[in-house]
């Protein structure tokens, strides 16, 4: 006869008491790993230096930066396309060298022709002077105001010899590098660049000077210039 095992005694270990309610994690909330996440990390470690040491390494890490605008030149490029530059300047290749519009029809926006002084005549009978090109820019392209000289928070400048010669313009940069604040395509009807330079670099080159600042939109307008009479 077997003899008769004796009954297995089962050794349950004894169900934990209800937790109290977590207590809040130090230091500064998260911005890039949530508290939820953070909490489920100190839940599953059973220690709540975890989640604190990840804290800190969130709070002390370095903030990210945003990368440079377009490229730096190469040597042959520098060379090449810095004659509007009197004394030389750092600039930034935005788009490589094209064709299809000029620096007038980038300055307000166009890329699909060329803005001459025929373009400005021909769609209103505006002279290409700095007061025709005024009123073609506020009658025809959205400007609200304007002022002589450079105003660095202008959103297109007008570069010429004379109120007579107007020669360029240049755009406001959607991202400046430090004092690389304007967009220009270069050439006239040709295959070039556009780059990222600093407005006031130009002033005494082959494009003259910064003859007057733009901004769009009608708040404070100032007077539109008359009406110039075409050569």
């Amino acid at each position: 006869m077997r003899a008769q095992r004796p009954a297995r005694i089962s050794a349950k270990r004894p169900s934990p008491a209800p937790s109290e309610a977590e207590p809040a994690i130090e230091g500064p909330q998260p911005t890039i790993v949530s508290t939820v996440a953070l909490r489920n990390i100190q839940r599953l470690a059973g220690n709540r230096a975890v989640a604190n040491a990840l804290l800190a390494l969130q709070r002390d890490a370095p903030p990210q930066t945003t990368a440079e605008p377009g490229r730096i030149p190469n040597a042959e490029e520098q060379d090449r396309w810095d004659d509007p530059f009197p004394e030389g300047a750092t600039f930034r290749i935005l788009v490589e060298p094209t064709y299809g519009y000029n620096c007038f029809a980038w300055a307000v926006g166009d890329t699909s022709r060329d803005i001459t002084s025929d373009t400005i005549f021909f769609a209103g009978g505006y002279a290409p002077t700095l007061d025709g090109w005024t009123r073609y820019l506020i009658e025809r392209q959205g400007f609200g105001r304007f002022a002589d000289g450079l105003d660095a928070s202008a959103d297109l400048i007008l570069y010429g010899a004379s109120a007579t010669q107007v020669q360029h313009a240049a755009r406001k940069a959607e991202q400046a590098s430090g004092s690389l604040s304007f967009t220009s395509k270069l050439g006239e009807r040709n295959k070039s660049p556009v780059i990222l330079h600093d407005p006031a670099a130009m002033n005494g080159g082959p494009y003259g000077h910064v003859l007057r600042s733009f901004w769009r939109g009608a708040s404070g307008t100032a007077p539109v210039p008359a009406p110039v009479e075409a050569p």
